[in-house]
């Protein structure tokens, strides 16, 4: 299926502002943002946001995740007010909280509506790529009883990319696919139904998932849809998560020679989350929380410790993806490749010693067209470096068939195999060590460093380094 839109287009830049809060109301006032928002009018390709918020108050130092309201009929739908055009968005209310807590959602999925006709879709609200920015009103589900006396908000937005439902196939149909038909069949897997039976086999082992009853969640399938981050989280991302964290928490992302924070009671240390070195941690006091601050906010986060990832995702109130649910958003419904990259084809560039290889800036991009930017660097560029203002397209973009960036190349992704894992999302909080504390993501990892179907490899979610030479992993959640 064509796609005339731009759509891999450079960062885009998104950017929330917080006007006001009324504590009569619970109502927070804000604008969100960004840049090159992009709809086909069908909603076969279109972008999103993912939006949550935390707050914290004199009565309660530690930042909070808030539940939010879920949307109403009567504003579920937002109007942009940048363009011009009349750009028209859905808020859609995800991961709802459960009892005895407030009612509400974990965050809300702000995206691009479609038309409710043929005739509708082309127009002008609902297709094309603009600038966008809105007004938008978060009322607050605050626990029984809690007033918020000098509050104190952070809103958070992630641009996401929307994997429409829709049928696919899982695995190239090489010998060395970790999805295959069966032990004895190297066929890829067609997946059409979320709810139905299956029984493929991944890594030599055949998951017995059962059919899906509202009373029996199973490992998801990918068919139905989900959000998923366009980007791998940045630097400055993960900094902003690592400043709402109390000091214990902290010190389980600094508890080595290399991130020194557990002792500490004064100094700066460099961090080595990964490679780079763009992070620093200013320390005031053995107690105190720490000011964590990046040299390169825009780069790519990576980790060597998957637990790490794991974390923010809770955090965020996202989860991580499945097997199946990686190839999908990579390769949409197209027939698969023998050893494909997430841009669709076996070719890839290695830019391992290109002179671009420390980009970092916003608006820094990869100064060469190439097919299929595989990014095997000893340093991650910034996310979505290889797009370009004009020009791009999949290939020389690297981007996977619905518009996510950097699914092959930059940070390694990580996908979870083990069909323990049932779909669980994030409850928005971390342990009080700061693990990640939301029970069934799996006992397997199957870590992705270049193509879709057939490299990775194996290793336990327990947080141990990860067993290999690039020893590296990224950030990238999804929410359904």
């Amino acid at each position: 299926m064509s796609f005339a839109l731009p759509l891999f287009t450079m960062a885009n830049n998104i950017r929330v502002i917080l006007n006001s809060y009324n504590p009569t109301t619970k109502q927070l006032k804000i604008s969100l943002a960004w840049d090159n928002s992009w709809h086909d009018g069908s909603g076969q390709f279109r972008d999103a946001a993912w939006l949550f918020v935390k707050y914290k108050d004199i009565t309660n130092s530690e930042w909070q995740h808030a539940i939010i309201a879920n949307p109403t009929s009567a504003n579920n739908i937002l109007t942009d007010t940048l363009s011009g055009s009349g750009v028209k968005f859905d808020v859609i209310g995800k991961n709802p909280s459960v009892a005895p807590g407030p009612t509400g959602s974990r965050g809300y999925i702000i995206r691009r509506q479609k038309g409710a006709t043929a005739a509708l879709q082309n127009n002008p609200e609902y297709a094309g790529v603009y600038n966008v920015g809105m007004p938008l009103t978060i009322t607050l589900a605050l626990p029984s009883g809690v007033t918020l006396a000098n509050p104190e908000f952070r809103v958070y937005a992630l641009e996401m990319v929307d994997i429409p439902t829709g049928s696919f196939y899982a695995g190239d149909g090489s010998a060395n696919s970790i999805v295959k038909n069966s032990a004895t069949n190297n066929g890829p897997f067609l997946l059409t139904s979320e709810t139905a039976a299956i029984s493929p086999n991944i890594l030599g082992n055949t998951l017995t998932l059962p059919a899906v009853t509202s009373t029996a969640p199973s490992f998801p399938r990918g068919v139905n849809e989900f959000f998923q981050m366009k980007y791998e989280l940045s630097s400055e991302g993960f900094v902003e998560f690592l400043n709402t964290l109390n000091r214990t928490q902290q010190n389980f992302f600094g508890n080595n020679s290399v991130n020194p924070l557990v002792a500490a009671s004064s100094g700066s240390f460099t961090m080595d989350f990964y490679r780079g070195f763009e992070i620093s941690a200013n320390v005031t006091s053995t107690f105190d929380p720490v000011t964590f601050i990046s040299s390169k906010p825009f780069k790519a986060m990576r980790t060597y410790l998957q637990s790490y990832t794991l974390a923010y995702l809770d955090w965020a109130a996202l989860r991580p993806m499945s097997a199946l649910e990686y190839e999908k958003a990579c390769r949409g419904p197209l027939q698969p490749v023998i050893n494909e990259f997430a841009w669709g084809t076996s070719n890839s560039t290695d830019i391992y010693t290109d002179p671009d290889i420390d980009l970092n800036g916003i608006n820094e991009s990869y100064s060469v067209n190439v097919n299929g930017p595989f990014a095997l660097t000893t340093d991650p560029v910034r996310c979505g470096a290889f797009a370009k203002a004009s020009g791009s397209n999949r290939l020389n973009s690297g981007g996977t068939y619905y518009g996510a960036m950097e699914m092959s190349g930059n940070a390694n992704e990580f996908v979870l195999v083990d069909q323990t894992f049932l779909g669980q999302n994030g409850d928005g909080k971390i342990s009080i060590t700061g693990e990640h504390n939301t029970n069934g993501w799996g006992s397997t990892i199957h870590v992705k460093t270049t193509t879709v179907s057939t490299t990775g490899y194996n290793q336990n979610s327990n947080g141990n380094t990860l067993n290999t030479s690039d020893n590296s992993v990224g950030i990238r959640g999804i929410i359904k």
